[in-house]
């Protein structure tokens, strides 16, 4: 008896606690697994004292093996508190499930984006694309290269015009311009009966000592400026001119025949048209640019009181003379004194 004693104080001694364990209700649920002679020594626990399981414990010293079989058991019971250290681990499966590899998997949408830097690889085959067509985009530049310089030639003889005109004309043979069956106006009446009177105020200037001041509203009512197209193509700096109303006709009908005869390139530059001035400093000669009738083109290769160019020579307007006097106008190197050979004036109003 002391052994079985011993035995059972060994076995339900050392967990007093367990046995108040084993009074809950829990036992009846635990031992279906268990083998039914363990549940009726559970029952029993009580009574652990008890001699009557003595004859069925003598002969089982094996049995007093088997109780050591009844702990595994109670390693469950340790087990069913651990339970709740079974439920930590699924809380750590939900911990997997709290990362939630989704977002990890939305990482994976922006590889799918890395695909996005698929297409930046792309448009550098666009690029390629683009660069196979600039091939041909050049050859068109190139087909159109030999158009602009087919049509470069083309402007040359736009140009040679004039280029041709200056063969033409053998200055060799060319002899000093006739003068016309007009004489110039000279005076300040005569030139007054055409264009009309007017009082004036000497002005002058440093710039322009015989500058001169016109009085009343005669330059408002006789002198208009209009645009010369032959001007502006001989010369791009300037288009307008300032002129008497009854003379601008004649102006323009002269520049016009100027460029069909192809003569614009012999004029080289433009020294004015209608400026108020006398035609000696302090003199009380009233100049035919006064009146608005007379305009200067080449002064610097025909200055005034000069011989004016001659044939050959650059500046020369001996070409032009003969269309000016179809025009009315008389030129200042038929003077028969003081020689102007850039001077074109009025001599007479055409019908």
């Amino acid at each position: 008896m002391t052994v079985l004693t011993s035995i059972f104080q060994l076995i339900f001694g050392a967990r007093p606690s367990g046995a108040a364990r084993r009074t809950p209700p829990q036992a009846p649920g635990q031992p279906p697994p268990s083998p039914p002679p363990q549940p009726a020594g559970e029952g029993h626990a009580g009574g652990v004292g008890a001699s009557p399981p003595t004859p069925s414990s003598a002969p089982g010293a094996p049995p007093q093996e088997a109780p050591p079989r009844a702990e595994p058991p109670q390693a469950p019971r340790p087990t069913d508190a651990a339970p709740p250290q079974a439920e930590a681990p699924p809380a750590q499966a939900e911990a997997p499930l709290a990362p939630e590899a989704p977002p990890p998997a939305e990482a994976p949408p922006t590889q799918t984006e890395t695909p996005a830097q698929a297409d930046t690889p792309q448009p550098p085959e666009a690029q390629t694309e683009p660069s196979q067509e600039t091939p041909p985009a050049q050859a068109g530049t190139r087909e159109e290269q030999p158009t602009a310089q087919a049509e470069t030639p083309q402007s040359p003889p736009a140009q040679e015009p004039p280029a041709q005109t200056t063969p033409r004309v053998e200055f060799s043979a060319l002899t000093f311009p006739p003068k016309p069956a007009f004489a110039p106006l000279v005076t300040n009446e005569a030139r007054a009966a055409l264009f009309g009177a007017f009082e004036w105020t000497a002005a002058p200037t440093p710039q322009e000592p015989r500058a001169i001041r016109i009085n009343g509203d005669w330059e408002r009512q006789n002198i208009v400026v209009e645009r010369i197209p032959q001007l502006a193509k001989a010369l791009p700096a300037y288009s307008r001119m300032g002129f008497h109303k009854l003379a601008m006709p004649q102006l323009k009908g002269l520049w016009a025949e100027w460029e069909e005869a192809g003569l614009l390139d012999r004029i080289l530059s433009y020294a004015g048209a209608y400026t108020p001035r006398t035609v000696s400093p302090g003199g009380s000669t009233l100049s035919n640019h006064a009146f608005g009738t007379a305009f200067d083109i080449n002064a610097p290769e025909n200055p005034r009181n000069q011989t004016p160019a001659a044939a050959g020579q650059r500046g020369c307007l001996w070409e032009l003379v003969p269309i000016a006097n179809k025009w009315g106008f008389f030129w200042g190197g038929h003077y028969d004194n003081k020689k102007d050979g850039m001077h074109f004036e009025i001599a007479r109003i055409l019908n």
